[in-house]
């Protein structure tokens, strides 16, 4: 009876050394996947999985970083990119078609990026104010960016607009003012597609 309960205690030690191999194995395996996914500059991060993109920097707060891009010259979108143990690392790549410019004289253009972030592109930007919900929306004017690339894209006159809350966004609205009379121009309604599922 002692032989067959030290044959369990030896499989149970041969159990425990298979299992801490196996731990150490992914262990290695899951830092060096982390740090070749890192790097030491978001723009770095977002370079890695496409160099041709346009970057056009929002903020960079403590460990969070927001860029918008523009995507084979006619797809806008936005991205986080986050700092962690081993550095930067871009999140997911979200965009959509920019369209026809003319649509962009008005507001009649945006997205919605994960609940917290609305954004679009308008013309003559720095003649405007916008507002979001009541919040006013900050505005990057893309000859800023990389005044070549974005005369190369057909988007000189323009500018990204664009709103992040702390909270989730509610259905609402838009607002166009002129910055110098602060008269309205135009209004469009914020409607946040509801997952049904």
């Amino acid at each position: 009876m002692e032989g067959k309960g030290l044959g369990n205690l030896s499989k149970a030690k041969y159990s425990i050394i298979f299992f801490g191999i196996i731990l150490l194995i992914w262990g290695v395996f899951t830092f060096f996947s982390e740090k070749s996914a890192s790097f030491s500059k978001p723009s770095e991060a977002l370079y890695s999985i496409d160099e041709n993109l346009l970057l056009i920097p929002a903020y960079k707060v403590k460990s969070e970083s927001l860029y918008f891009f523009i995507k084979d010259k006619n797809k806008l979108g936005a991205t986080f990119v986050n700092e962690g143990f081993f550095g930067w690392k871009a999140g997911d790549l979200l965009y959509s078609n920019i369209g026809k410019m003319k649509d962009y004289e008005k507001l009649n253009k945006y997205q919605v990026h994960d609940d917290y972030l609305i954004y679009g592109l308008i013309r003559n930007a720095n003649h405007y104010q916008i507002k979001v919900n009541g919040h006013e929306a900050k505005i990057i004017n893309l000859a800023m960016v990389d005044a070549s690339k974005v005369k190369e894209y057909g988007l000189e006159g323009m500018s990204l607009w664009y709103y992040k809350s702390k909270i989730p966004l509610a259905d609402g609205e838009i607002q166009l003012f002129s910055q110098d009379t602060k008269k309205l121009i135009d209004t469009e309604k914020l409607i946040l597609e509801k997952d049904t599922n």
